[in-house]
């Protein structure tokens, strides 16, 4: 059985009963945070369903751009709950949190082909958010956590997954759409629960948070230490949001009523994401480096 300790500076194994032998407390415990890569991937490939599912799902349902709009916004309104989400994940272990979102992900997004109503939709797509939302809050801190020193060589590999699910997602999606209609959608939600049993196996017994951290902080107190940067992080994500958010979810929309096939949506939406890919692993491995403030100014300038 693994041992992480506090903090991620070391993976241990345990003591072996033929050496006796202990890992180096600075190994980088690849398989873990791949396993949170993984996780990250799988979610993503599910909640990327969207985009390309909107165009035939306003044809089926005959829904005006307000109600496509709100199924959007009800997909990531569940995001506004990450700091209670996070606040619990530092009193006791969500692990089983980041095991399950894909599969809850994955069900709920792959029902969308025959859901037979707005309400229906808009009740599945929430509950992907809040799955996703409980992902996000929790996975990015262990991942950081058991990076340890190599902070941004863990991270980009958990942006990485992200962004390969993202790439993945709308080929998927459009493919089973092209050759079994939204009819055949409900089949791809094994590919989520294979995920979280995959997890689970190599998860189940890695802590989700340090066991030394300070659980007695006040929101008060962790808002004040982290203010320097979160007021400037959080404007440039705001801002950002509002231009990627509406591209990404209706840019497929967009297409196929400009007469493009759904594939070629599709398609538009996985080369957006998979460019990210290449810049999360860079990104990450050069704050390792030259220092993460360097690496943020250049980029965002």
């Amino acid at each position: 059985m693994t041992d992480v300790t506090s903090h991620g500076t070391a993976c241990r194994q345990p003591d072996s009963s033929a050496t006796g032998q202990t890992a180096p407390v600075d190994d980088f415990p690849a398989r873990f945070v791949s396993a949170l890569g993984l996780a990250h991937a799988a979610n993503d490939t599910y909640a990327a369903f969207l985009p390309p599912l909107l165009p035939p799902l306003i044809e089926k349902l005959s829904l005006s751009k307000t109600e496509a709009g709100l199924i959007a916004f009800l997909s990531t309104l569940p995001s506004l709950l990450q700091p209670v989400i996070g606040h619990l994940a530092d009193r006791t272990d969500l692990r089983y949190l980041v095991i399950f979102s894909p599969a809850i992900v994955a069900t709920a997004m792959s029902l969308l082909g025959i859901a037979p109503r707005l309400l229906v939709v808009a009740l599945l797509v929430t509950v992907a958010g809040l799955a996703s939302a409980a992902l996000h809050a929790v996975a990015p801190a262990m991942a950081g956590h058991l990076s340890g020193r190599r902070l941004g060589r863990g991270m980009g590999i958990w942006m990485v997954g992200g962004a390969l699910g993202f790439t993945i997602g709308p080929l998927l999606v459009v493919t089973t759409l092209n050759f079994f209609s939204l009819e055949g959608t409900p089949w791809l939600m094994v590919g989520g629960w294979a995920a979280s049993a995959l997890l689970f196996v190599v998860l189940r017994r890695v802590p989700a948070r340090p066991p030394d951290s300070m659980v007695g902080n006040s929101w008060r107190e962790g808002l004040r230490s982290v203010k320097p940067i979160f007021v400037p992080v959080a404007g440039i994500t705001l801002l950002r949001s509002f231009l990627v958010t509406a591209t990404f979810i209706f840019l497929p929309t967009y297409l196929t009523e400009q007469g493009a096939p759904l594939w070629f949506a599709g398609l538009s939406v996985s080369i957006s994401a998979g460019a990210g890919m290449v810049g999360s692993l860079a990104g990450g491995s050069m704050s390792d480096r030259w220092g993460r403030r360097r690496i943020l100014s250049t980029f965002i300038v």
